[in-house]
């Protein structure tokens, strides 16, 4: 009976230890299936991070690249330098203001040559360019990122140098003439100027006479021969004008002698040499007087007449020089063109 009861006992037991051990492993099953899920969403988790963290270290990388390859930002000039462009720039709109009233303060005074025309135009374009020069900069700039804007560009600023490079080689030339002064000449030819209405040498004409009396003064063998006929407007040919005003001024009458028919710079020499012809009169070496800026016109229209040319120049009016000196790049243009 005990047994029997002792085997209950154990088949309870055994029963029970079945039963927990059934529970528990249900229990690890049920947690197990329960802890899956879980898991998964932490992996997805894990992954979205790093996918976020490598997503931010390729643009971190990205940035610092571009940040490498991009220029970097200009320094600021030093305030001085500043000052100094400033100052340049305000000195050239006062330079070009005052050639634009200088110009335009000739045309009154009737001097309406090319060569003023010229010098007012240009004025008015460099005080344009220097007071809009950012906006001058950026039509530039607008101008060579297209093809046909660059063609353009190129052929002004080409065409703008090679002139540049002209007057420059004619300013040389122009220059080397009035140095070009006398050795020992035969005669001096004096070219003529407008007279005024009232008889009197016009402010031009005046200094001319005033270089032909202080070389004929210093060289008293010298005979003049004063070139220039009577224009229009004209009470008196220039070359009696002009000895008129050399015998008051003390030089001998004697050594004087007018021609009166000329009426440009040619017929002063030819007219001039052609008088000499009449003379007798050998000339070796003749000195041409007229104004700096008109002397080397005169000697290459004097080359085959003389021997030997030389120079005596006037001293224009410093106001009226620009004008002058412009005026004969047109005229030795076309000179060299059309003879």
């Amino acid at each position: 009976m005990e047994k029997d009861i002792k085997k209950e006992d154990f088949s309870a037991d055994n029963a029970l230890e079945n039963e927990g051990t059934e529970i528990m492993s249900e229990t690890e099953t049920d947690a197990g299936t329960e802890t899956e899920p879980v898991t998964e969403k932490e992996n997805d988790l894990k992954t979205a991070a790093e996918s976020i963290a490598e997503t931010e270290t390729e643009s971190e990388t990205e940035t610092a690249a571009e940040t490498q390859t991009a220029s970097p930002p200009k320094p600021k000039a030093p305030k001085m330098i500043c000052y100094i462009k400033k100052a340049v720039w305000i000195m050239l709109l006062a330079f070009e203001t005052a050639a634009i009233v200088m110009f335009v303060s000739q045309m009154p005074l009737g001097i309406r040559n090319i060569g003023a025309i010229f010098g007012l135009c240009m004025s008015v374009f460099a005080l344009l360019v220097t007071a809009f020069i950012k906006t001058a900069v950026k039509i530039l700039k607008w101008l060579w990122k297209r093809k046909s804007g660059k063609t353009v560009t190129i052929v002004f600023f080409s065409v703008f140098g090679l002139l540049t490079v002209y007057a420059v080689l004619l300013s040389s030339l122009m220059i080397g003439e009035i140095m070009n002064t006398p050795h020992d000449p035969d005669a001096v030819i004096v070219l003529g100027c407008r007279v005024q209405r009232n008889g009197k040498p016009s402010l031009m004409l005046g200094r001319r006479i005033e270089a032909a009396y202080e070389y004929l003064s210093e060289n008293e063998n010298v005979i003049c021969i004063v070139s220039g006929g009577k224009g229009e407007d004209e009470p008196i040919s220039e070359g009696e004008a002009m000895k008129v005003a050399l015998v008051e001024k003390g030089i001998d009458e004697s050594r004087i002698f007018v021609e009166d028919k000329s009426e440009n710079t040619k017929e002063n020499i030819e007219f001039s040499a052609r008088l000499l012809d009449e003379m007798g009169m050998e000339i070796n070496e003749a000195a041409i007087v007229t104004d700096g800026f008109h002397l080397y016109r005169a000697s290459l229209m004097a080359k085959g007449t003389w021997q030997n040319t030389t120079s005596v120049a006037a001293d224009t009016p410093w106001w009226l020089v620009t004008a002058y000196w412009f005026r004969e790049w047109f005229a030795l243009s076309s000179l060299f063109v059309f003879g």
